[in-house]
């Protein structure tokens, strides 16, 4: 009897030390510290019928097990959130987190404009009641850039030249304000007629389902066939993604949709398929990121389709763009928010006023980010500009 007594102790000392261990490997803590003791912290996981919730002062600490979990710092409305990833063993996390400072956000002109490019002392719009290019040089006022060909839309590959598209789907290279007609490989007669141009000045059209590369001389090459008669196309510097979905601006009645990066490699396109929906799609500079926006939280791929991260949000997110190749300014109502990729952490940049929806943003080479709004009160339209320098 002693020899089972004590073969039974072995038995559930065993098990209490795998119940041990295995607690143990899959639990680990997450500090986070502040700097101001009236921030208000929450972690929170979002990956569970039953997320974990802790809030806190100045500072928190949490025994916590593996998941997905959101740190956010507030301070008025000051923000700032991490994205913690905790997968695998036995881990503790340490952060020091700070809300800074909003940036000012000044008005540049009273305009309705879409379709924003900007370099050093020049500002370049398409304003949208006449459907005519102007500029803004320095301090000074709006004035015609050049052309008098109307645009319903245009896409730059810098302030010195663009593509523009007219009411009837023709299309336009604009070089240093001229405007020529583009030569395209198709008749125009119907079918829905997209493009994009890459920052390299490389031009994608699609005709119908057909998708086309080419340059400003035309020179247009069959590339890919989309699964629908209006893909939307969003270029980069190492291809181009086109996007056949079911909502959005191109809507199209097919059973799936569908998302597909076609990447340059020597003389030929390799590519890569997913079926999700992406009604807005748009290149990191460097090509090496896809951020794609529909109903719900934004999704940045790397080229391949490989899913990298899901932005958490609280908001249908608005507009979208690329600041530097892995730093990523979206916006919620009239916040402006930034997404840093290497650290998985965002902040609130600025805002604009309770009573403006936001209907653009554009980053620029000289340290600025452009923002068109509209004022739901006053009916008044602006560009607002938000001082990125240090």
């Amino acid at each position: 009897m002693k020899k089972i007594y004590t073969l039974v102790a072995l038995g559930l000392i065993a098990i209490g030390i795998l119940s041990w261990l295995t607690n143990y490997l899959s639990s680990g803590t997450i500090s986070i510290t502040t700097n101001s003791k009236s921030n208000t912290i929450t972690l929170r996981q979002t990956n569970s019928k039953e997320p974990y919730v802790k809030t806190s002062m100045g500072s928190l600490s949490a025994n916590v097990k593996h998941g997905r979990y959101v740190a956010v710092v507030k301070n008025g409305s000051r923000t700032s959130t991490q994205i913690i990833n905790f997968r695998s063993g036995h881990k503790n996390f340490h952060y020091s987190m700070s809300v800074p400072d909003l940036l000012s956000v000044r008005v540049v002109s009273p305009q309705n404009a879409q379709s924003i490019v900007a370099d050093d002392n020049k500002l370049v719009y398409l304003d949208t009641p006449s459907e005519i290019l102007f500029k803004i040089i320095g301090q000074g006022s709006p004035a015609a850039l050049g052309p008098t060909q109307q645009f319903q839309a245009v896409r730059w590959a810098n302030a010195s030249f663009g593509v523009g598209q007219d009411d009837n789907g023709y299309l336009y290279t604009i070089t240093d304000g001229s405007a020529s007609a583009l030569k395209v490989p198709f008749p125009y007669n119907g079918n829905h007629v997209n493009f994009d141009v890459s920052p390299d000045k490389k031009i994608y059209v699609s005709y119908g389902p057909d998708v086309y590369a080419g340059d400003r001389n035309g020179n247009f090459k069959k590339i890919y066939t989309a699964s629908s008669s209006n893909p939307a196309l969003a270029a980069g510097t190492n291809g181009v993604a086109v996007s056949d979905s079911k909502y959005g601006k191109n809507p199209s009645n097919i059973s799936r949709s569908l998302l597909a990066t076609l990447i340059l490699s020597g003389e030929k396109y390799k590519v890569h398929k997913e079926n999700v929906e992406a009604e807005r799609a748009l290149w990191s500079p460097n090509g090496q990121y896809l951020v794609t926006v529909n109903q719900a939280n934004p999704i940045i791929y790397d080229s391949s389709l490989d899913k990298t991260i899901v932005l958490p949000t609280d908001a249908v997110v608005g507009q979208i763009a690329w600041l530097k190749d892995t730093e990523l300014i979206y916006t919620l109502n009239n916040q402006i928010w930034a997404y840093d990729l290497s650290s998985q952490s965002n902040r609130l940049l600025a805002n604009v006023s309770s009573l403006e929806s936001i209907t653009g943003i554009y980053p620029s080479r000289n340290d600025r980010l452009y923002v068109t709004t509209f004022d739901t009160v006053s009916g008044n339209y602006y560009i607002k500009q938000v001082s990125l320098a240090g």
